[in-house]
């Protein structure tokens, strides 16, 4: 019996079906030992009794559970994780020129797409309106008339609070509260295409493993076309990025409750604070729908994934109800007309400059939610005293320091380019700037009523204390500020 929910169009499993079988490599294992207990007392001269209870001891035993797995399924994932190692990361022409990654294993090949986040945008953390990934789109591509993809994995990288130290960490936690948006995310699909499926193709390329790896490079491009029309941009991997990737699921990895998935809701995937994992899993279920899996690494605190049909099923048109950002929401810049949490990304990829014309104290916010969210920032300063507290609390020079002061003995070997955003405080005032080759995301400091002198991807600045004005490209909002 299968559980509808709302009218998203999604269906979870009953509980029947979500109930933790084993699977079958277990049951294959757990029948393997009983037969050799069995075969083993017969051989040994044991009455027909014997063998029999031995055999069933046996089986029974490596199929019995204790803390969630038998020894059957412990083995049985071991074997898998090493069918999964011995992948091979192959070369293959791509359509648009250079080569892409292809990863074989399992007698499928899996290409990967890497999607580049877009010019920083105002992202209302409590609403869904930021760009997300279209998966209605990506399922599509499971019944391509002339390569089919045999699933689509959407992997996520990323975190709430990203940062490593703690000081800044802590207190970023307590101002986000329960909301369950990353800071910062990196989006990779991956394309699994069976030859088998596409024999037509493969044959028509010549046929072997090299028209099946033409093939996978076409499945990727066309990928990469699919999403240039929606509006994202996109790239493929080559060989050696692809060697990094692991499109796996993590041992322990925690899935998504079916039921919310049928709901459409992926919140789950995004709560963990420090950086971690997620995946969206589409596959065709042969009656022309999809089935949607999703699951998120744990912090080893986690009770270990339970095991089970955990798939929802339904209509393509059903995942546009499933909201899974494009990029990172950013960092906590201030609260809306209705108190709702407002952020934006201040850096990371995509983000070349930054403007803040703003008094002291929302300067050192600003700077202060950088580091908790992941960034290594390196000031320019004509006046460090105001920038010294901060730092000295933040307690970590290779996330957060001083240009011109003297690193610890165990940060000696620090440079300028460890850091992904150099704040140039003061530069307009006559700052010379030659001090340190600005790395990564530039951001410009200015005290308030400061107007900008170049163009820059965010403008922050001050119509009254306070609050804060945020300008993006298309977009500008007048926020409070939140402590």
């Amino acid at each position: 019996m299968e559980q509808a929910t709302r009218s998203s169009g999604l269906v979870a499993p009953g509980r029947w079906h979500r109930a933790a079988w084993p699977g079958t490599g277990a049951v294959l294992l757990a029948e393997s030992a009983a037969a050799a207990a069995g075969l083993g007392t017969a051989a040994l001269g044991g009455p027909h009794w014997a063998a029999a209870t031995a055999a069933l001891s046996v089986g029974a035993g490596a199929l019995l559970r204790v803390r969630g797995t038998s020894g059957a399924e412990f083995v049985a994932d071991r074997l898998r994780v090493r069918a999964s190692a011995r992948s091979r990361i192959a070369a293959a022409p791509s359509p648009g020129g250079g080569d892409i990654g292809v990863r074989r294993a399992d007698g499928r090949l899996t290409a990967f797409v890497r999607l580049t986040p877009s010019t920083p945008l105002l992202v209302a953390m409590a609403r869904r309106e930021d760009p997300s990934v279209p998966l209605g789109l990506l399922s599509s591509l499971l019944r391509h008339a002339d390569t089919p993809a045999a699933r689509i994995d959407v992997l996520l990288a990323g975190g709430r609070v990203p940062g490593e130290p703690q000081a800044p960490r802590l207190r970023y936690q307590q101002l986000l509260g329960p909301l369950q948006r990353w800071s910062a995310t990196d989006v990779i699909v991956s394309v699994t295409i069976d030859p088998a499926d596409c024999a037509a193709a493969c044959a028509r390329r010549g046929g072997g493993p090299a028209s099946e790896l033409r093939v996978a490079a076409i499945a990727a491009q066309r990928t990469v076309d699919a999403l240039r029309a929606h509006g994202i941009a996109a790239l493929p991997l080559g060989p050696a990025e692809v060697a990094a990737v692991d499109p796996a699921a993590p041992a322990g990895a925690l899935p998504c409750d079916p039921e919310a998935l049928a709901r459409g809701d992926v919140g789950a995937l995004f709560a963990g604070d420090t950086p971690g994992r997620a995946g969206i899993s589409l596959r065709p279920d042969g009656t022309g729908g999809i089935r949607l899996g999703a699951w998120r690494s744990t912090d080893g605190a986690e009770t270990a994934a339970r095991r089970g049909d955990r798939e929802a099923t339904g209509p393509e048109d059903a995942l546009a109800g499933l909201h899974v950002p494009l990029a990172g929401c950013g960092q906590i810049l201030g609260s809306d007309a209705t108190g709702g949490p407002v952020a934006a990304r201040l850096h990371g990829r995509g983000v070349r400059t930054v403007w803040a014309a703003v008094a002291d104290d929302p300067a050192r916010q600003l700077v202060e939610r950088a580091v908790a969210t992941g960034a290594r920032v390196l000031i320019v300063t004509g006046r460090p005293a105001m920038w010294q507290p901060l730092v000295s609390w933040a307690g970590s020079p290779r996330h957060l320091w001083i240009s011109g002061w003297r690193y610890p003995q165990e940060h000696a070997g620090l440079q300028p380019a460890d850091y992904t955003v150099t704040v140039l405080d003061g530069t307009a005032a006559g700052l010379p700037p030659g001090s340190v080759e600005p790395a990564g995301t530039v951001w410009r400091v200015e005290q308030a009523g400061i107007s900008p002198v170049t163009e820059a991807d965010v403008v922050l600045s001050q119509p009254m204390p306070g609050m804060l004005t945020v300008r993006t490209d298309g977009a500008a909002a007048t926020l409070r500020l939140v402590a």
